[in-house]
This record gives C-alpha cells, structure tokens and sequence, in this order.
C-alpha cells in the first residue's frame, strides 16, 4: 500500500496507517474489521489480545440494543496532500488511446 503512496510522491513518514484484522464467529456470514491494538502478532498471547479486541467490538456493535449487527466497515489512510484532482497515479493503469472506442469493439444491435 505504501508503494501506492509513493508513487504519488509521499513518503512513508507523511503516511498514517493502522492495522486491522478480520474476524467472526463459527458459523457468522459477515465478518467484522477491528483496529488492532498490536503491530505485530507473534505469540499466542498476541492472538488471545485479538480476540479480546473482537469480542468486545462485537458485543458493543452486535448488542441486542444494537437492533442487529452492523457488519460494513472501513479502512482509512491519512496524508496531508497539495496536489490537484486527476494528478494521482494509480499503478498498472494505463490512459486510453483514444476517447472514442473503435469500430470493432461494439457489437451489432439488431
């Protein structure tokens, strides 16, 4: 993701990342993205502190005073940018030749 950003000209000092995980229970459709309250998970110790983080996302976002549970979520990234709209480069894309499609690549329609 970093790279991304780079390729935008901002470096990995100007950029806010937080990582997350997914997680449900056994037998749940959807899952639910939870900030992680680790960098790193190493140990069973750091797996037992995710579940911990999860259950109490869950009992606060799936309450029964909760009608239901929410399971949309997002994740963010922050960086402060100067740059004028259409100016970001996205990688692996490339312009288009021309604006209008050519004669081959439309279908007859009768």
């Amino acid at each position: 993701m970093l790279a991304e950003f780079e390729l935008n000209g901002y470096g990995a000092d100007q950029v806010t990342m937080q990582p997350g995980f997914r997680m449900q229970y056994r037998g749940q459709l959807n899952d639910l993205e939870i900030e992680s309250p680790l960098r790193h998970v190493q140990t069973a110790a750091d797996w037992d502190r995710l579940a911990e983080a999860f259950d109490a996302t869950y009992g606060r976002v799936c309450a029964p005073s909760a009608f239901g549970c929410h399971d949309e979520n997002i994740i963010s990234a922050q960086f402060q940018s100067r740059r004028s709209p259409g100016s970001t480069k996205i990688p692996g894309r490339r312009p288009l030749a021309t604006s209008t499609p050519q004669n081959k690549a439309s279908r007859p329609t009768a």
